[in-house]
């Protein structure tokens, strides 16, 4: 799917199901958040459910929203700082029809959590997540 952000082409060329990069800071996952949060705003991709970390955010409340309807693609920001067991299993229920994109730093430290790696890739005029092909 391909979002025009203002400047920006958001690029998210990913098949149904659960990913994460590899967990460094600074890829721009953020920065992809914020542009995907805008395009949202400005009624331009409704589909998508986006969550980031606040202090007065709850798991019941990340659950319900999780369920509330069927999303094209979901994206948890700084998840490592809210993400529960509850979560990871509907998560898991969703993602035979949804894609999922979740900035964590240790995935590998959540259990029944196994996403797939993907690349993200940000230059001054696109932002693409993608799944390296293996040869």
């Amino acid at each position: 799917m391909k979002i025009d952000v203002g400047s920006q082409m958001v690029e998210i060329n990913l098949d149904y199901g659960i990913y994460a990069t590899d967990g460094d800071s600074a890829e721009g996952k953020t920065f992809l958040f914020k542009l995907l949060q805008a395009a949202y705003s400005a009624g331009v991709f409704t589909d998508s459910l986006l969550i980031t970390y606040s202090p007065d955010l709850s798991e019941d409340t990340v659950c319900r929203k999780l369920r509330d309807k069927q999303y094209k693609f979901i994206m948890l920001d700084r998840a490592d700082l809210y993400l529960t067991d509850n979560m990871v299993a509907i998560m898991n229920d969703l993602a035979y029809d949804t894609v999922i994109f979740i900035d964590i730093k240790n995935w590998m430290m959540c259990s029944g959590l196994y996403p797939e790696v993907c690349e993200l890739v940000l230059d001054d005029k696109r932002i693409e997540l993608y799944v390296e092909d293996c040869v």
